[in-house]
């Protein structure tokens, strides 16, 4: 009878136990997730800003010759386009481009040479003064406070996590700096951290588990003698 009373003992303080390991698990699993996230973004986008002022430090001078959707040649346009696809390709971003804000319209005045297509080789730039017609809600935020915007958005060159710079050439001309990474590079990274924060959680719950019922064995044999004892 005190085996079979053992036995239901443990069972006893597994079952009383076992939510509580859980809860412990998804509590670990919870935090270390949103710490990585927060990690993660605050990474992409320190590396956003600093893309961003260093693509200014190209942009600043060509600004300043800026009066009009005429004031730059094509030859002009295209030698700014390959600069600027460098400067991608050196510091492993999506596009850089830039833009300006003319009669409450929002006008791009340089790019990276971007695309729908997953190809680089064969995206295709927007043109000189070309209006942007979907302007996400950072940007437009960017655009009405003139302070620096993060924003996480779908247009027709895909998905991106994207930083917009309002910003003043020397010579006092304003535009908006725009830098964009892949969400997808971003969605990579976030995946591998839940899935590095699910076996942290699995980890702790086989350890809350063994120790359970490590405890729920000691209780019942401490049990088990002091009921032979006749207390």
């Amino acid at each position: 009878m005190s085996f079979f009373r053992n036995i239901k003992i443990r069972y006893l303080f597994l079952l009383l136990l076992l939510p509580i390991n859980i809860l412990t698990s998804v509590i670990y699993t919870t935090y270390f997730y949103k710490n990585d996230k927060a990690l993660i973004i605050k990474g992409i986008d320190d590396k956003l800003i600093t893309a961003a002022y260093g693509f200014k430090f190209f942009t600043d001078s060509y600004h300043d010759k800026i009066a009009g959707s005429d004031s730059i040649s094509r030859e002009q346009y295209l030698e700014v386009i390959k600069k600027l696809g460098e400067f991608s390709d050196n510091t492993r971003i999506e596009a850089a481009y830039s833009m300006i804000v003319s009669d409450g319209k929002i006008f791009f005045t340089s790019d990276s040479a971007t695309s729908a297509t997953d190809d680089a080789k064969a995206a295709v730039p927007v043109q000189f003064y070309e209006q942007y017609k979907d302007a996400s809600k950072g940007l437009l935020a960017a655009v009405e406070d003139n302070k620096i915007h993060f924003d996480a958005y779908s247009d027709k060159w895909g998905d991106h996590r994207s930083i917009f710079l309002p910003t003043t050439s020397l010579t006092g001309k304003h535009y908006i700096i725009g830098i964009d990474v892949t969400l997808s590079s971003v969605e990579k990274r976030l995946n591998k951290a839940l899935f590095d924060s699910i076996l942290i959680g699995l980890a702790v719950f086989a350890f809350g588990a063994v120790l359970i019922f490590i405890f729920a064995w000691g209780i019942s044999k401490n049990f088990n003698i002091i009921s032979s004892s006749g207390f």
